[in-house]
């Protein structure tokens, strides 16, 4: 009665008041005046709030199953004067409520915000929302201890291999493109529970994290992080940016989650040991990616893995390649050198099999240039895949709207250069991954294997058969061979 007669007065008082506003408001002051109000009928009245109800009947909340809301513990606790529910009187709560701490950060402007409760004090927080655009209720929590194996199982390298080998998702590419493969591996291997990406961008990697989530039934929680107005290293970008993401995660992954704010004030959303996967990559300063190394540390599960991009760049004040050599000394670690350097390091307390494989590969020179030569080969062949079937789109979309028969002559030299430039794109792309820093590294490992054909044989086997798994015939290649092995043994017999 209170609130209502404080609205009444409000609007009676407005300069600019439109005919009928607040008229529910002096129906609902009538309804109270008949007296005879009790709970049910309260529950009514704030249940339709804002509607005209012409009578009041009541409702129970628990008949109709509505979830239980308790009030703050400043309104439950008993003091004298409290009522026989153990409330405090209305002045009280009024008192209590005004002296209410609001702890706020600082935010991305004209970005939506939530509010969390930190005991006795509300904590103003950047808001989770869903890819399909409604928020998210409550924390991260605290995710289980996990089941880890001794070992990964038989075929975990054929699941690593055609994992890798999962198409590049989104057509914009950006640095991380060619490091997609590591990225659907390590989902492939880790099968997290949780993803967080700390600096998205345009969501290359992490729109690559969900993709592969989905394609191989990882029910993973992926999050994206960044206040999508840039740095000095990515450059400061306008409103696009954030625009296109929002609605490429509400089209293809409206049930993972975003945030818009700076890392430090999302840190309220998770609680300890919440996260297995994290992906760091806002600004690279020294400074800058270790305070968020440290910040975050906390937030990793037992089995967690953090990944560090750019941790191969020495210019413009990048400093993550000094913090990787800090902290490759203290956990087992990997480092891709492709693609401005990527570095692979496992923080959890759990002893892990994936934790014996980076220890493997930073201690086995032969293993380590294999690693990055596959990796990086299969990255450059996947995007000269994905720009082909770009130009191949573009191809047909002119053959559909211009008609060979109504095309002038005059267009038909550039119709030609359109033919032509798809070739001339692959043969780039051929000549690139010719001059890559992979393939000319492993010019000495090759080399070795000559005097071992057993060895050379399998390695060639693996990039023929990854070659065929990229590009689609690795089905139709092995009907041939089914059909081959049966013709002779048809003709041994």
């Amino acid at each position: 009665k209170y609130k209502i007669g404080m609205a009444r007065r409000l609007i009676q008082t407005k300069h600019n008041r439109f005919a009928g506003e607040g008229s529910h408001v002096d129906t609902l002051l009538d309804l109270l005046g008949q007296g005879a109000i009790g709970d049910p009928e309260l529950r009514q009245l704030a249940a339709t709030y804002g509607g005209r109800p012409g009578r009041l009947d009541g409702i129970d909340p628990e008949a109709l199953g509505w979830p239980l809301r308790l009030f703050p513990p400043f309104v439950q606790e008993r003091e004298p004067g409290a009522d026989s529910r153990g409330l405090r009187s209305l002045p009280e709560t009024l008192a209590a409520d005004a002296a209410t701490t609001w702890n706020r950060g600082t935010f991305v402007p004209a970005s939506r915000v939530g509010a969390l409760r930190d005991g006795e004090a509300l904590q103003i927080v950047p808001l989770v929302l869903q890819g399909n655009g409604s928020a998210r209720r409550g924390r991260f929590t605290r995710l289980p201890a996990a089941e880890v194996p001794c070992r990964f199982g038989e075929g975990w390298l054929t699941e690593l291999v055609s994992a890798s080998t999962n198409p590049i998702p989104v057509s914009v590419f950006s640095a991380w493109t060619q490091l997609v493969p590591v990225m659907s591996a390590l989902m492939s291997l880790l099968r997290p529970r949780r993803y967080v990406e700390l600096g998205v961008h345009n969501g290359m990697s992490f729109f690559a994290a969900c993709d592969i989530g989905v394609k191989r039934g990882i029910p993973v929680e992926c999050v994206a992080v960044d206040s999508w107005i840039g740095d000095e290293h990515a450059s400061f970008h306008d409103k696009s940016v954030f625009d296109d993401f929002q609605a490429h995660i509400a089209s293809e992954f409206p049930n993972q989650f975003f945030v818009q704010g700076f890392f430090a004030s999302v840190l309220e959303w998770f609680d300890d040991a919440s996260v297995d996967l994290l992906h760091i990559d806002g600004l690279h300063t020294y400074e800058a990616v270790k305070e968020d190394f440290e910040a975050w540390l906390p937030k990793m599960s037992d089995v967690g893995v953090i990944i560090f991009h750019d941790t191969n760049v020495f210019e413009r004040g990048f400093g993550v390649w000094r913090l990787w050599q800090e902290l490759k000394a203290r956990y087992p670690a990997f480092h891709f050198a492709h693609q401005h350097g990527l570095g692979i390091l496992y923080v959890g307390r759990q002893p892990h099999p994936f934790a014996d494989l980076l220890r493997r590969l930073s201690a086995s020179w032969p293993e380590a240039t294999l690693a990055q030569a596959y990796f990086e080969s299969t990255g450059n062949l996947l995007v000269a895949k994905a720009a082909a079937e770009e130009a191949r789109g573009g191809l047909r979309a002119v053959a559909t709207a211009v008609p060979a028969h109504e095309a002038a002559p005059s267009l038909l030299p550039v119709e030609q250069g359109n033919l032509l430039a798809p070739n001339a794109e692959l043969q780039a792309r051929y000549e690139a991954v010719l001059n890559s820093t992979s393939w000319r590294i492993t010019a000495p490992l090759r080399g070795a294997l000559n005097g071992f054909p057993a060895a050379r044989l399998f390695l060639r086997r693996t990039v023929k058969g990854s070659w065929w798994l990229v590009t689609g015939q690795l089905p139709a290649r092995y009907r041939m061979y089914r059909a081959a092995e049966a013709t002779a043994q048809r003709n041994q017999s």
